[in-house]
């Protein structure tokens, strides 16, 4: 499936438009080919077979997703906040040539998953404690991300 599809499918299911939220919601890094296959590369940089999942933006992160074969990585806390990345070096700096250089996509989502009602972070969490009588709580900038 397209890297385009899923990120399209993310933002509109998690209602990223919803929220004012830091984080830079969303596609955060882009899959880049390979030099080496450049002409192939092109039809298949925005294929994607396989996702994984993680909570923080890390290169420990990204180092699994590359070993399951990953071309996308979700995460609840990206690498762009705010104003978006001021420098690439560090932590920030690391986790983007590592993910570049294994040809991995990252996007983010923070207060969208933290608030969806089924999806979401609070929701699964609640299920699996087998919390019966949740009720939303938490209202920030509008929207009740608990």
């Amino acid at each position: 499936m397209k890297l385009e599809k899923i990120i399209f499918w993310l933002d509109k299911t998690l209602k990223v438009a919803d929220f004012d939220d830091v984080s830079n919601n969303g596609l955060q890094l882009d899959r880049f080919p390979a030099p080496s296959t450049r002409r192939q590369a092109r039809s298949t940089a925005h294929e994607v077979r396989v996702v994984a999942f993680a909570v923080d933006a890390s290169v420990r992160a990204v180092e699994a997703a590359a070993k399951a074969g990953a071309q996308l990585l979700v995460v609840h806390h990206g690498i762009s906040w705010g104003g978006g990345i001021k420098r690439l070096t560090g932590g920030v700096g690391n986790v983007v040539r590592a993910a570049i250089e294994r040809h991995i996509a990252i996007c983010a989502y923070h207060l969208p998953l933290d608030a969806h009602p089924t999806l979401g972070n609070n929701a699964q969490l609640a299920k699996l404690l087998g919390l019966r009588r949740v009720r939303p709580a938490f209202n920030y900038h509008g929207n009740v991300i608990g």
